[in-house]
């Protein structure tokens, strides 16, 4: 599996009482054409690729309380590596 790069996700869940709208995008993309909503409804969650994600606002909402990174596949990978060490 050496030299094949792994797309990294993440897992948000919505413990608001309210509809939380996610700004996603692909890395290097236009805005106009390729800019998403993804709509995470209470106490939903949504499994989305890290590389898409506007991390201001990600971490915006965090800081409000209103998600929760219940999941990241990249510090998962972390981990399992510091364990194999």
């Amino acid at each position: 599996m050496a030299g094949k790069q792994k797309s990294h996700v993440v897992k948000i869940y919505n413990c608001s009482n309210q509809m939380i709208p996610i700004q996603v995008r692909a890395p290097n993309s236009d805005f106009y054409s390729n800019e998403q909503q993804i709509r995470v409804m209470p106490g939903r969650d949504t499994l989305l690729p890290k590389s898409h994600l506007r991390f201001e606002q990600i971490e915006n909402l965090k800081a409000k309380r209103m998600i929760k990174i219940v999941y990241d596949s990249e510090e998962q990978a972390e981990r399992d590596t510091a364990l194999i060490s």
